[in-house]
């Protein structure tokens, strides 16, 4: 698994590097829930609502470079294959090609007749290297939820 989740990661960055740096157009994408709206205080009581709670959480997690966070809203079983210091490094990488993260912004839910498969848009910021100004860009970053024991559980991540 952790094999995985390090192809995932190196995959994005493989494809930022394909892509080149060029600026995306937009503004910083933050999530109005982060923001403390009343979508925020709301329990969430839906598998669907309690997956896309989770999936916030993790992307909020990664933007602020909370490896403690993040790996805390993992299964047991995932903690062991990929820990702070895989966390650490898989977002280097991602910040390297990237940027800085700067926000998030829920993007769409494909259809699984088991999951929830979320998708989120993380977005970066870093300097042009001509110091022309600042180089905006996004990411996909997909979190699939299982629901176990009326729980939802993080199944897998990473960045497409």
């Amino acid at each position: 698994m952790k094999f995985l989740l390090t192809q995932v990661f190196a995959g994005a960055l493989l494809l930022a590097l394909a892509a080149g740096c060029s600026a995306c157009g937009s503004d910083e994408k933050t999530c109005p829930v982060a923001a403390g709206s009343s979508a925020a205080k709301a329990a969430p009581r839906s598998f669907a609502d309690r997956a896309r709670a989770l999936a916030e959480k993790l992307c909020r997690a990664f933007v602020r470079n909370d490896a403690k966070g993040f790996l805390a809203l993992l299964p047991e079983r995932m903690r062991g294959e990929f820990d702070e210091k895989a966390f650490h490094q898989a977002r280097r990488k991602l910040i390297t090609a990237m940027g800085e993260a700067s926000g998030w912004e829920y993007a769409a839910t494909l259809r699984h007749p088991l999951l929830q498969v979320q998708l989120w848009k993380i977005a970066f910021a870093k300097e042009a290297s001509d110091h022309s100004g600042t180089i905006t860009q996004e990411a996909l970053f997909q979190v699939m939820i299982g629901e176990v024991d009326g729980r939802a559980e993080v199944v897998s991540f990473g960045f497409l």
